[in-house]
Protein backbone atom coordinates (compact mmCIF):
# COMPACT_ATOMS: atom_id res chain seq x y z
CA UNK A 1 0.00 0.00 0.00
CA UNK A 2 2.84 2.25 1.05
CA UNK A 3 4.63 1.90 -2.14
CA UNK A 4 1.16 2.73 -4.55
CA UNK A 5 1.40 5.44 -2.73
CA UNK A 6 4.64 6.61 -3.39
CA UNK A 7 4.20 5.22 -6.81
CA UNK A 8 0.88 7.29 -7.49
CA UNK A 9 2.93 10.78 -5.67
CA UNK A 10 6.42 10.13 -7.55
CA UNK A 11 4.83 9.59 -11.57
CA UNK A 12 3.76 12.86 -12.09
CA UNK A 13 6.79 14.68 -10.08
CA UNK A 14 9.27 12.58 -12.91
CA UNK A 15 7.27 12.93 -15.68
CA UNK A 16 6.66 16.62 -15.17
CA UNK A 17 9.58 17.84 -13.33
CA UNK A 18 12.11 15.39 -14.88
CA UNK A 19 10.46 14.78 -18.52
CA UNK A 20 11.00 11.34 -17.64
CA UNK A 21 10.32 9.10 -21.11
CA UNK A 22 10.63 5.31 -20.92
CA UNK A 23 11.09 3.19 -24.46
CA UNK A 24 10.76 -0.57 -24.57
CA UNK A 25 8.05 -1.40 -22.75
CA UNK A 26 7.07 -3.77 -24.94
CA UNK A 27 9.95 -5.96 -23.84
CA UNK A 28 8.69 -6.55 -20.78
CA UNK A 29 7.04 -10.20 -20.25
CA UNK A 30 3.37 -9.69 -18.99
CA UNK A 31 2.91 -12.69 -17.66
CA UNK A 32 5.85 -13.30 -15.69
CA UNK A 33 8.51 -12.23 -13.39
CA UNK A 34 11.70 -10.28 -14.38
CA UNK A 35 14.66 -9.25 -13.07
CA UNK A 36 15.31 -5.81 -14.12
CA UNK A 37 19.00 -5.29 -14.59
CA UNK A 38 20.48 -1.63 -14.79
CA UNK A 39 23.43 0.40 -14.75
CA UNK A 40 23.64 2.27 -11.53
CA UNK A 41 24.68 6.24 -11.53
CA UNK A 42 22.64 8.31 -8.91
CA UNK A 43 20.01 7.47 -5.77
CA UNK A 44 17.29 8.56 -8.37
CA UNK A 45 18.02 5.99 -10.88
CA UNK A 46 15.25 3.84 -8.53
CA UNK A 47 12.46 6.05 -8.25
CA UNK A 48 13.23 6.93 -12.02
CA UNK A 49 13.13 3.12 -12.71
CA UNK A 50 10.12 2.46 -10.50
CA UNK A 51 8.34 4.82 -12.81
CA UNK A 52 8.95 3.37 -15.53
CA UNK A 53 7.87 0.09 -14.92
CA UNK A 54 4.36 -0.85 -14.93
CA UNK A 55 3.30 -2.60 -11.61
CA UNK A 56 5.15 -3.64 -8.05
CA UNK A 57 8.84 -3.31 -8.28
CA UNK A 58 11.27 -4.61 -6.06
CA UNK A 59 14.62 -4.47 -5.43
CA UNK A 60 18.42 -5.56 -3.88
CA UNK A 61 19.90 -3.04 -1.90
CA UNK A 62 23.06 -3.73 0.36
CA UNK A 63 22.94 -3.61 4.31
CA UNK A 64 24.51 -0.34 4.81
CA UNK A 65 21.55 1.49 3.05
CA UNK A 66 19.26 0.40 6.20
CA UNK A 67 21.61 1.75 8.78
CA UNK A 68 20.36 5.38 8.33
CA UNK A 69 16.47 6.00 9.98
CA UNK A 70 15.36 8.02 6.51
CA UNK A 71 17.25 5.78 3.82
CA UNK A 72 16.20 2.46 5.82
CA UNK A 73 12.31 3.66 5.68
CA UNK A 74 12.39 4.53 2.11
CA UNK A 75 14.22 1.29 1.02
CA UNK A 76 12.15 -0.81 2.70
CA UNK A 77 9.11 1.55 1.11
CA UNK A 78 10.23 0.35 -1.63
CA UNK A 79 10.36 -3.73 -0.90
CA UNK A 80 14.09 -3.87 -1.25
CA UNK A 81 15.97 -6.89 -0.13
CA UNK A 82 18.68 -6.42 2.06
CA UNK A 83 22.24 -7.96 1.01
CA UNK A 84 25.54 -8.69 2.47
CA UNK A 85 27.73 -7.67 -0.22
CA UNK A 86 30.70 -10.03 1.57
CA UNK A 87 28.38 -12.97 1.71
CA UNK A 88 24.99 -13.12 0.38
CA UNK A 89 22.66 -15.43 2.33
CA UNK A 90 20.26 -18.18 1.53
CA UNK A 91 17.92 -15.74 2.69
CA UNK A 92 18.40 -13.38 0.71
CA UNK A 93 18.23 -15.92 -2.51
CA UNK A 94 15.30 -17.39 -1.14
CA UNK A 95 13.55 -13.72 -0.95
CA UNK A 96 14.25 -12.49 -4.28
CA UNK A 97 13.25 -15.82 -5.71
CA UNK A 98 9.69 -15.21 -4.01
CA UNK A 99 9.80 -11.78 -6.06
CA UNK A 100 9.92 -13.07 -9.22
CA UNK A 101 8.09 -16.18 -8.79
CA UNK A 102 5.45 -13.96 -7.87
CA UNK A 103 5.56 -12.35 -10.91
CA UNK A 104 6.81 -9.36 -9.55
CA UNK A 105 10.15 -7.26 -11.18
CA UNK A 106 13.53 -7.35 -8.81
CA UNK A 107 15.45 -4.52 -10.04
CA UNK A 108 19.47 -5.41 -9.62
CA UNK A 109 22.75 -3.18 -10.29
CA UNK A 110 24.58 -5.25 -11.20
CA UNK A 111 27.69 -3.01 -11.06
CA UNK A 112 27.40 -3.35 -7.21
CA UNK A 113 28.39 0.21 -6.57
CA UNK A 114 27.12 3.59 -8.33
CA UNK A 115 29.63 4.14 -10.98
CA UNK A 116 29.98 7.64 -12.54
CA UNK A 117 31.65 8.52 -15.77
CA UNK A 118 30.55 7.59 -19.61
CA UNK A 119 30.71 3.45 -19.46
CA UNK A 120 29.39 1.12 -17.03
CA UNK A 121 31.69 -0.79 -14.52
CA UNK A 122 32.46 -4.98 -14.02
CA UNK A 123 28.90 -6.73 -13.78
CA UNK A 124 28.95 -8.92 -10.35
CA UNK A 125 27.42 -12.99 -10.95
CA UNK A 126 24.34 -12.30 -9.16
CA UNK A 127 21.77 -11.20 -11.62
CA UNK A 128 22.69 -14.07 -14.07
CA UNK A 129 22.33 -16.71 -10.81
CA UNK A 130 18.96 -15.36 -9.82
CA UNK A 131 17.76 -15.48 -13.34
CA UNK A 132 18.40 -19.25 -13.94
CA UNK A 133 17.73 -20.03 -10.24
CA UNK A 134 13.91 -18.68 -10.83
CA UNK A 135 14.19 -19.61 -14.20
CA UNK A 136 13.38 -15.75 -15.05
CA UNK A 137 14.66 -13.38 -17.84
CA UNK A 138 16.40 -10.72 -17.25
CA UNK A 139 15.73 -6.65 -18.86
CA UNK A 140 19.28 -5.46 -19.52
CA UNK A 141 18.10 -1.57 -18.78
CA UNK A 142 20.12 1.53 -19.49
CA UNK A 143 19.08 4.68 -17.34
CA UNK A 144 20.87 8.45 -18.22
CA UNK A 145 21.32 11.45 -16.69
CA UNK A 146 19.84 11.13 -13.32
CA UNK A 147 23.63 11.59 -11.88
CA UNK A 148 23.38 15.14 -13.68
CA UNK A 149 19.68 15.59 -12.07
CA UNK A 150 21.11 15.01 -8.24
CA UNK A 151 24.33 16.69 -8.57
CA UNK A 152 24.50 19.46 -11.20
CA UNK A 153 20.78 21.19 -12.03
CA UNK A 154 18.73 23.19 -9.87
CA UNK A 155 14.81 23.18 -10.91
CA UNK A 156 13.81 23.83 -13.85
CA UNK A 157 16.85 22.91 -15.74
CA UNK A 158 16.64 19.62 -15.48
CA UNK A 159 18.16 17.11 -18.10
CA UNK A 160 15.54 14.78 -19.80
CA UNK A 161 15.60 11.10 -17.95
CA UNK A 162 15.60 8.47 -20.24
CA UNK A 163 14.86 4.84 -19.06
CA UNK A 164 15.71 2.43 -22.09
CA UNK A 165 14.27 -1.58 -21.69
CA UNK A 166 16.34 -4.11 -23.62
CA UNK A 167 15.21 -7.23 -25.14
CA UNK A 168 15.17 -10.36 -22.58
CA UNK A 169 18.01 -12.20 -21.70
CA UNK A 170 17.74 -15.85 -20.64
CA UNK A 171 20.86 -16.77 -20.18
CA UNK A 172 20.86 -20.81 -20.30
CA UNK A 173 19.35 -20.14 -24.02
CA UNK A 174 22.09 -17.78 -25.33
CA UNK A 175 25.34 -19.63 -23.35
CA UNK A 176 25.72 -23.86 -22.06
CA UNK A 177 24.75 -23.57 -18.06
CA UNK A 178 27.46 -26.85 -18.03
CA UNK A 179 30.20 -24.85 -18.64
CA UNK A 180 32.53 -23.67 -16.03
CA UNK A 181 32.82 -20.47 -17.10
CA UNK A 182 28.22 -19.79 -17.53
CA UNK A 183 28.36 -17.53 -15.37
CA UNK A 184 31.18 -15.17 -16.23
CA UNK A 185 30.30 -15.25 -19.74
CA UNK A 186 26.72 -14.51 -19.49
CA UNK A 187 27.48 -11.78 -17.44
CA UNK A 188 29.27 -10.18 -19.47
CA UNK A 189 27.04 -10.30 -22.09
CA UNK A 190 24.63 -8.96 -20.27
CA UNK A 191 26.84 -6.37 -19.39
CA UNK A 192 26.76 -5.47 -22.84
CA UNK A 193 23.52 -5.35 -23.59
CA UNK A 194 23.10 -3.22 -20.39
CA UNK A 195 25.69 -0.78 -22.33
CA UNK A 196 23.92 -0.54 -25.32
CA UNK A 197 20.50 0.72 -23.53
CA UNK A 198 22.57 3.30 -21.19
CA UNK A 199 23.85 4.51 -25.12
CA UNK A 200 20.52 4.64 -26.49
CA UNK A 201 19.45 6.45 -23.27
CA UNK A 202 21.93 9.02 -23.72
CA UNK A 203 21.34 9.66 -27.25
CA UNK A 204 17.51 10.00 -26.70
CA UNK A 205 17.85 12.44 -23.53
Amino acid sequence: MLYGLLKIIAIPVFKVLFNLTAYGRKNLPKNTGKIVASNHKSALDIPSIGVALPGRMYMMAKKELFQRKIEGWIFRAFGAIKVDREAISLETVRKAREVVEKGHSLLIFPEGTRVQGADIGEGKKGAVFLSCSAHVPIIPTGVSDTFYLSKHRVLGLFPHVVVVFGEPFYPWLVFNSGDKDFLEKATVYLMEEIRKCLKEAVEKS
